[in-house]
């Protein structure tokens, strides 16, 4: 074989070896991504689970639901974070009902963490 030959030889298998390197990191890049997307869907749909226990519990009470977002990989906005605003003023001119009120609103504050059922059941009808 002539020298030309056996370094066009080494050529192509650096060749080969670089595109079989790259092809690795693309799908260890694209797993890494995949696996970001999975962590972000199921946060938001915990989140979203978690405000809506806390609105459910608050009825007339509670406010809408405030998301904030992250942006993942595939360009989607995820929930990653949440609020409900609850009206904590107190009933003009009766104390009974104040008191009634805020027992309600406290409920609605410790939802998520007294009502896992409640979690369980909001938590399907989020998944997509």
């Amino acid at each position: 074989a002539s020298p030309d030959a056996s370094g066009d030889t080494e050529l192509a298998e650096a060749e080969r070896s670089k595109r079989s390197q790259l092809a690795k990191a693309e799908a260890q890049l694209l797993q890494a991504e995949q696996n970001e997307i999975r962590e972000l869907a199921a946060r938001d749909r915990e989140v979203r689970a978690h405000e809506q226990a806390h609105m459910a519990v608050g009825g007339q009470y509670a406010g809408s639901m405030s998301l904030s977002y992250e942006r993942g990989p595939d360009g989607r906005l995820y929930a990653v974070g949440g609020e409900v605003s609850i009206d904590t003023a107190p009933v003009p001119g009766d104390p009974q009902a104040t008191i009634d009120k805020m027992e309600q609103v406290r409920r609605a504050a410790l939802a998520p963490a007294e009502h896992p059922l409640l979690i369980a059941q909001l938590l399907p009808r989020l998944r997509s």
